[in-house]
């Protein structure tokens, strides 16, 4: 963009540069997701759509809504998903017959 001075003569403004630093994503631990909290906001926030006219603002909502319930819902089914994991872990390293296994591979 220039701008005028008093004189008449067009002087060049500098650009204007944003500084882009990337940064890794805040790691926010997941609190529990019960199923409680889950039903309720399926029968709050239904998975339907709003009325036939409603504004696009309102199917924009509506949609957001439903994100943010099928997240919890994703959270919940890999956080249940990884402690399975990790208790079959326990489970097969805790056994008697572990060690004796362990031990005759080694």
């Amino acid at each position: 963009m220039a701008r005028i001075n008093r004189g008449g003569a067009e002087e060049a403004s500098p650009p204007i540069r944003l500084h882009y630093s990337p940064t890794k994503p805040v790691e926010v631990p997941v609190p529990d997701i019960s199923d409680d909290i889950i039903n309720y906001l399926n029968a709050v926030f239904p998975d339907a759509l709003p009325p036939v006219g409603s504004a696009y603002s309102e199917v924009e909502r509506a949609w957001g809504r439903r994100e943010v319930i099928e997240h919890l819902i994703r959270a919940k089914d890999q956080i249940e998903t990884d402690n399975n994991v990790l208790r079959r872990r326990i489970i097969s390293t805790s056994s008697p017959d572990a060690g004796a296994t362990a031990a005759a591979s080694g």
